[in-house]
């Protein structure tokens, strides 16, 4: 009984492999194969991340540009954030925003990472690094020419979003997959996350073509902008799963 409730705690997120054990005849084995991250991007409400949380995703993103259709204020959010911590990856994201801005928000405790996703140098990534900022850059990509930029900028992952002219992210449109995979085999010390234009109709095919360590989606699993659908985060899990 308790090796078959691992294999369901496991089977929630990941993929799993079963059949015979070659070594031991008649003895069956299973093995799991890593399961793609997932983080769901553009959250304004404290119940709308839980119910991201009990369908299973593992970061959410909350948009602090307030440029965006999915804005929220730190103020407004700061009131709730704390309730999310040790249950998701809390995930602060930043346009073209001040240093000084930046720094108080990852000081509060309030957020996990931070995700730079507009025109910011490489030094500017790297002087919010060098101070113990977890940072996320987002890489805008339209051919694989545009992955020589992600050398330049620190941390451990590396996000590629569609490349569209007047779009700081968040346009619903998707880019060549393949160059996720691409992205990986040069960086492979990084994890690669591919965001723009994902759905549930179409993750499955992305996920195939890139081979990424995550997924970031946001319109795609939305009933309007910023209010997360959650049948469809949960769509969007099973095609994974079942993937």
């Amino acid at each position: 009984m308790v090796i078959l409730a691992e294999i369901l705690r496991f089977a929630k997120r990941g993929r799993i492999i079963v059949g015979n054990n070659p070594a031991f005849p008649g003895r069956g084995y299973f093995m799991m194969s890593e399961p793609v991250r997932v983080k769901v991007c553009g959250l304004r409400s404290l119940e709308n991340s839980l119910e991201c949380v009990e369908a299973g995703v593992d970061m959410l993103g909350f948009n602090f540009w307030p440029g965006s259709k999915r804005y929220i204020s730190f103020l407004e959010a700061a009131g709730w954030l704390g309730e999310l911590e040790g249950k998701v990856e809390r995930v602060a994201l930043f346009v073209n925003a001040e240093r000084e801005e930046i720094l108080e928000v990852w000081s509060s405790g309030l957020v996990d990472l931070v995700q730079i996703h507009g025109d910011e140098s490489p030094a500017f990534c790297q002087e919010l690094s060098s101070v113990g900022v977890a940072v996320m850059r987002a890489t805008r990509v339209g051919s694989e020419d545009d992955l020589d930029r992600v050398a330049d900028y620190p941390g451990d992952r590396i996000l590629l979003d569609a490349s569209v002219p007047g779009h700081y992210g968040g346009s619903g449109q998707s880019f060549d997959w393949k160059l996720a995979r691409k992205a990986s085999e040069r960086f492979s010390d990084r994890k690669v996350l591919i965001s723009g234009g994902l759905k549930p109709e179409n993750v499955v095919q992305a996920v195939s073509e890139g081979n990424p360590w995550g997924i970031d989606v946001a319109s795609g699993v939305e009933s309007a902008p910023g209010v997360k659908d959650k049948t469809l985060i949960c769509e969007l899990l099973e095609q994974l799963r079942s993937s």
